[in-house]
């Protein structure tokens, strides 16, 4: 039996276009940072393990809708790539990432 474990964290800084129309706000973006990944491979009582930290982007795609003048759920896309990952062949690791909730907007 073995099991592989992969803990990732990332800092991003976006840019962000808003196209307000009423209350409806959909949103694109882009973003840089930096991430850091930890790799753990257990195999037969054998224990492997890595760190990587180097160069991240991400894509940006939601949509704002208003219930106040302040207050707004959102729904958002996101791709997130770990450049020079060292997790995949190719030396690319990408995640898809789908969120929502309430923002206060003051």
């Amino acid at each position: 039996t073995g099991k592989l474990e992969v803990d990732s964290g990332a800092f991003m800084v976006n840019g962000l276009l808003r196209f307000a129309v009423g209350f409806i706000q959909p949103y694109v973006g882009v973003g840089i940072g930096d991430y850091v990944t930890n790799l753990e491979v257990k195999l037969k009582g054998l224990r492997a393990s890595d760190s990587t930290c180097g160069f991240a982007w991400q894509a940006v795609a939601g949509l704002d809708y208003f219930v106040a003048s302040s207050v707004s759920v959102f729904a958002e896309y996101k791709f997130l790539n770990y450049h020079n990952s060292g997790i995949t062949d190719d030396n690319r690791f990408g995640q898809q990432l789908l969120g929502g909730g309430v923002r206060i907007h003051f």
